[in-house]
């Protein structure tokens, strides 16, 4: 695991990179709130090919055999606005959340291990 946060305009870190390995898997990612850049994707790569998703164009890369969503604009068209209202009515039990809670907890632990590992 290796992490890496820097400051540019402060105290804040305005840009951070973590890569990790999960089995075969190998993990990247990448953060930055001052890049003039529009990019904001994630890449995953496996034994059997790679995962990319460009959540600003709403396309889908994918090299493995597994067959996922392949038109992500007409399923999505606000991610995070979607993922909130799924979550909310989750909370409220009007519907059912898109992650467990064994995942998310893992989420969380795998977030709070690499916070440990910035320098």
């Amino acid at each position: 695991m290796a992490c890496k946060a820097l400051s540019y305009l402060g105290a804040e870190y305005d840009e951070a990179s973590a890569s990790f390995r999960m089995g075969e898997t190998q993990v990247k990612l990448h953060a930055s709130r001052i890049t003039k850049q529009a990019d904001r994707h994630m890449e995953v790569k496996y034994a059997s090919g790679r995962v990319k998703i460009d959540f600003l164009t709403r396309t889908l890369e994918n090299t493995t055999p597994h067959k996922l969503v392949e038109n992500l604009e007409n399923l999505v068209t606000d991610p995070l606005m979607e993922a909130d209202e799924i979550f909310f009515k989750a909370c409220l039990g009007q519907g059912i959340p898109l992650v467990t809670g064994k995942e998310a907890a893992r989420a969380v632990a795998t977030a709070e291990s690499l916070s440990k590992h910035v320098s």
